[in-house]
Formats: C-alpha cells, structure tokens, sequence
C-alpha cells in the first residue's frame, strides 16, 4: 500500500515538473543558438534583444585578443559575432585559426571548411598561414585542405565556363566627413583615405574619429571590385585573380587614375588646402603607387601596414615625387604583411631624397590609435 502511494505521488509530482524540465530545455536550446521553429515563442519579451548590439565591437575585440595571443578568447568573440553573421567567411576563417593556434585540430578543420563553403576560397592564403602550424600534419585537417584542392582543381577543369575582364566605366560612391562647424568659406586640408582588402567605405570613414585635433575634409572612395566574405560585401583596389601580365598593369593603373581623379572632384567642389593619401594594407599600396604617380596632387602620403612595389614604380617616377612628405606605420608582428617590407619602402624612399617618417609599434596588421596620434602631429 505505501508503495503505490509513492509510486502516485512520484508520479504526481513528474507530471507537475515535467512542462518546466521541457521549457527550461526549450530555452536552453534557443540560448544556446539552436532556433528551432518550434521551440519559439513569438512573442516572448526580450527574445530578439541581440540585434540591438553592436556585433562590429565583437569583431575589434576579437582581434584585440588576437594580437594579444589570447586566442580562447579571440575565439569566444568570434563565435559571438558569427552567430549574427553566420555567412561571413573572413569571420568564421579566424575562428579556425584562433583553433588552429589553440591546437585544436578537429574543431581548426571544421571551421576551415565551414568558411571554405561560405566563400573564403584563397587556397595560397589558407596553405601558408602559420596560424595553421600545430594542426597542419593532423589528418582531419589534411583531408579538409585536399578537399579544398579538389574543388578548386575541379573548378579549373571545367571548361564549359571561362571568365572574361571588360573595361566598362561605372560609378561608385565616396563618403565624406566634414569638420563640426564646417564654414564652407574656408580651406580645409583633404584627407582620402583607401581601406584594405575585404574593408568597405563605410566603415573606413569612421576613422576619422581617432585623428584628434585636427580640422579636414576626410573622404573614403569605394574600391572598385567586390569580393566575397559574407553578407556584406568587402571590396579590393585591385582583382584577387590569376591574369595576365598586361592585363593585371592594366588594372592596376585603371584603379591608380581613379583615386586621383576622386581629389581632382573634391577639389573643384570644395575649398580644398593640402591633401594627403592615407591607406591601410592594399589601401596602403594603392597610397605609394598613386602618390608617386600623380606626385603634384599631394603634399604627404600616410601609409599603415603597407608595401611598396618597385617592379611597377621605376626609379624616374621616384626621383620625380621626392618633395612629397611620407608617413610609414607598421606593426613589427604583422603576420599580413611583413615588418621587412615596411622598412625596406622607407629605405628605397630615402635613398631617393624622401623626407620619411617611420613608425614601427608592437603589433600587428592594425590602425594603432597612437601611431594615428603620431600623423596628427606630422600634418600639423
């Protein structure tokens, strides 16, 4: 007799918890990202909160700890900000390479590849990133990069498609920050500034904000050729893609001629005193290669983690542009672009009678506030 009695109460009592234990299991699942349709309450108060953050802050902290070495951490960020964006392949590449570095090798392939099928497809890029050293000779990371190959191989076989260039004009956008209290009576100093490989201008207008104490028109032109890497679109100053010879100088002077005609726009529609190309990374090269080139449009050029190639720009071009002031920042642990290459454009431009200014910081392939501080000083 008393064991049934338990048995009902126990019973009872299951009956009673068991709707809660199934919530708290809804909930879990829906905290923990998996959204299935039917677990969701429509109007649950609170439940899309999360797109009221700023996932962009999730991004910089990311890779603030990167550059720290703090990958577990770099990777929580990562994770956050991916489930936001979760077609955003540069994103879910550096999580594979926080794993990578953690050694963990399971979870660097599965990312890997995830970021693969999300269209991070730069098999040169993935092959030589030390970032991939400890899971390199795994086997499930071996099979992920011979998957890759395959693809890309099979991609190169099929000879019923075939890309071709055309040469078409086009017009693209440039965003503009004026000084607060702009008097369109005065001159201004003109700052264009050239984001990297894979950035936009919208975003590489903001960082007007860190050159504080100085009064400019700052202008951010859109770079001509989208390339793939999630839901936004990045853009690249030149095509990340096997042409020839000829055609790639082409290109190369096609993107050189539209920056420089982007200052002789912004001078005849506004009051414009000295101008100054500023770029980072790919931005950053495009700033020697246009700079030189078009020498009489500027008074300095202002290049972060950037290279100067001389097999494009010869010694006469050089010679010719030697008034222009250049300013030179870059990270010592750039793993994007080598410290060496910085300090070998600040040789070659000495060597020629540059007036240079170089500043080397403990860091990476970044826009460090305090060497932005630096320039403000410099243009001053």
């Amino acid at each position: 007799m008393q064991t049934s009695i338990r048995l009902m109460l126990s019973i009872l009592v299951l009956c009673f918890l068991l709707p809660f234990l199934f919530q708290l299991s809804a909930d879990e699942k829906i905290n923990a990202g998996s959204l299935e349709p039917e677990l969701i309450d429509p109007t649950q108060e609170g439940l899309l909160d999360f797109l009221d953050k700023d996932t962009n802050q999730y991004l910089k902290k990311a890779w603030e700890a990167y550059q720290e070495k703090n990958y577990d951490n770099a990777a929580k960020y990562y994770i956050a900000y991916i489930k936001r964006d979760y077609k955003n392949a540069t994103a879910i590449y550096n999580l594979a390479c926080c794993y990578g570095l953690l050694g963990n090798e399971k979870l660097a392939a599965k990312n890997l590849e995830r970021a693969y099928k999300a269209g991070f497809t730069d098999l040169n890029h993935i092959s030589n990133d030390t970032d991939f050293d400890r899971v390199k000779d795994g086997e499930a990371f071996k099979a992920v990069i011979a998957n890759i190959k395959k693809k890309q191989q099979d991609k190169q076989k099929d000879s019923s498609s075939k890309i071709i260039y055309l040469d078409s004009k086009v017009y693209l956008k440039c965003n503009l920050h004026f000084p607060q209290n702009y008097d369109s009576t005065k001159s201004y100093p003109l700052v264009v500034g050239l984001h990297g490989y894979g950035g936009n201008c919208e975003n590489f207008v903001d960082t007007w904000k860190h050159f504080d104490g100085l009064e400019f028109i700052f202008a951010t032109p859109q770079a001509p050729y989208a390339v793939a890497g999630g839901n936004n679109f990045g853009y690249s100053w030149a095509l990340n893609a096997k042409v020839d010879e000829k055609l790639n100088s082409k290109m190369i002077k096609t993107t050189e001629d539209y920056i420089a005609e982007t200052v002789r726009v912004l001078k005849n529609k506004y009051r414009i005193a000295d101008v100054y190309l500023f770029g980072f990374s790919q931005g950053g090269f495009f700033t020697y290669q246009t700079g030189i080139c078009n020498h009489e449009l500027f008074k300095g050029l202002i290049c972060f983690g950037a290279w100067l190639d001389t097999d494009i720009i010869n010694e006469k071009q050089l010679d010719n542009a030697k008034n222009l002031k250049v300013f030179i920042a870059h990270g010592k642990e750039d793993p994007a672009v080598p410290f060496e290459d910085a300090m070998k454009a600040r040789d070659i431009l000495l060597s020629h009678g540059y007036k240079v200014t170089f500043a080397g910081f403990e860091g990476g392939h970044v826009l460090l506030d305090e060497s932005i501080e630096q320039v403000v000083e410099w243009m001053k």
